[in-house]
C-alpha cells in the first residue's frame, strides 16, 4: 500500500470514528460489530491495548472527554458502547482501573 492509500485510509477511519462518537453524543448509546471497531481503531484483538487505543481516541476526537464516561456491554458478539453506567467501563477492559 503506498503512502497516498495509507493517508486516505487513516482519514477514513477517524471520520467513521468521529461519526461512532457523536452517535454515542446523539443517542447516548451505540452498537457496533466487534470486528467493524477494530478496523476503525486500526487493531484486531481483546488485548488490553485494543481498549486503551479506543480511550486516547475518545478522549482526543471529544475534545479532552473523561476515559471514564465510556463504558461497554457486550452482546452477541456485538459490542454496545454508552455513555452511562453500565457494567463494565471501558477503562477495565483497557487495565487501566
Amino acid at each position: 500500500m503506498g503512502a497516498m492509500e495509507e493517508k486516505i485510509l487513516a482519514e477514513f477511519k477517524k471520520y467513521e470514528l468521529e461519526n461512532l462518537f457523536s452517535e454515542i453524543d446523539d443517542k447516548g448509546f451505540v452498537v457496533i460489530h466487534i470486528f467493524k471497531l477494530w478496523r476503525f481503531l486500526g487493531k484486531g484483538s481483546r488485548a488490553q491495548g485494543t481498549w486503551k487505543t479506543l480511550l486516547d481516541t475518545w478522549e482526543f476526537h471529544s475534545g479532552g472527554r473523561d476515559r471514564g464516561e465510556l463504558y461497554i456491554f457486550e452482546a452477541m458478539h456485538e459490542y454496545l458502547v454508552i455513555t452511562k453506567k453500565t457494567p463494565e467501563p471501558v477503562q477495565a477492559w483497557a487495565g487501566e482501573i
